[in-house]
């Protein structure tokens, strides 16, 4: 681990597999405050989801190389992450709806 980074306090303790990938056109609603400059291309910064990490690491051969470091999500968002993406996988899935599901997809039509 780099030195800089020995201070800071992660977003929280388990390791884990990354569960959400946040794409460019979301990442800046979910950024909190202003980021903090750990190296010349490394960064922290205070989110949504708790402290993350930005940038490059240093003495990487490839260019594309990149890092995450521990995001936690709360259940809450997490499900309704989970929601918006079965509303957006409508019409692509189909397996048997249940009754909940339809009156789910009644109350988003009807909004």
């Amino acid at each position: 681990m780099l030195t800089e980074i020995s201070g800071l306090e992660p977003a929280d303790s388990s390791k884990g597999k990354i569960q959400l990938l946040l794409g460019m056109d979301f990442f800046c609603e979910v950024i909190r405050g202003t980021p903090v400059r750990i190296t010349k291309s490394l960064f922290a910064q205070k989110s949504l989801f708790g402290n993350i990490i930005c940038g490059a690491l240093p003495n990487m051969t490839s260019n594309k190389s990149s890092a995450c470091f521990r995001v936690s999500v709360e259940d809450d968002l997490n499900q309704h992450l989970r929601t918006l993406w079965e509303i957006e996988s409508i019409g692509c899935d189909t397996a048997q709806e249940t009754k909940h599901d339809s009156e789910f997809i009644k109350k988003f039509e009807n909004n």
